[in-house]
């Protein structure tokens, strides 16, 4: 069965950048990772900062597909539910690049390759749940939103390191209730 090259590719440096960190993966560990000769792994991108920006930008991606299929009508706290939902959901289903979003955060060369890129996420996710909360005529949205993604982002990260035994529905749970208007 033919496999995509270059999918091969990225998948390889996704795992190894998360692993090991972006500045001790070399191109060459790349290529051998997803079985390919250096030589062909140049072919399809011109390093690994541009692997990096390419895996980044697939996660960005991701994120403004859940964002677009969110319903902003509703109930407020079906509002609430479908965003935190969602929000995780994205997590638990790709979880090699959350891992990845992760741990780049503690690498100062990563940041600079992407750092942009991770900036703009990071804002259109503060925006959206702004957004959220003021709909839901909250009393300070800019500070609710800041606290939920805090949650949000520290909920990934827990489950993330650990996706097997952490209860990520019973958390979701949880946060709604924390995070839904009063009826």
């Amino acid at each position: 069965m033919p496999t995509d090259r270059a999918t091969d590719i990225r998948d390889a440096a996704r795992s190894l950048f998360a692993r090991r960190g972006y500045e001790a993966t070399s191109m060459r560990a790349i290529a051998e990772a997803a079985d390919v000769s250096l030589g062909l792994a140049y072919n399809y991108f011109s390093g690994k900062e541009d692997l990096l920006r390419v895996i980044v930008e697939e996660g960005r991606a991701q994120v403004e597909t859940t964002f677009s299929e969110l319903e902003p009508d509703g109930p407020p706290g079906e509002q609430v539910r479908h965003f935190v939902t969602a929000c995780l959901d994205t997590v638990r289903t790709h979880r090699a690049f959350w891992q990845l979003l992760y741990s780049l955060r503690q690498q100062p060369e990563a940041v600079a390759a992407v750092g942009d890129t991770l900036d703009g996420l990071y804002d259109e996710i503060h925006a959206r749940l702004r957004s959220l909360f003021v709909s839901l005529d909250d009393e300070a949205p800019d500070v609710s939103a800041r606290l939920l993604f805090a949650t949000l982002d520290g909920v990934g990260q827990h489950y993330v390191r650990d996706p097997e035994s952490y209860p990520l529905d019973n958390v979701i749970e949880q946060i709604i209730g924390r995070f839904s208007p009063a009826a």
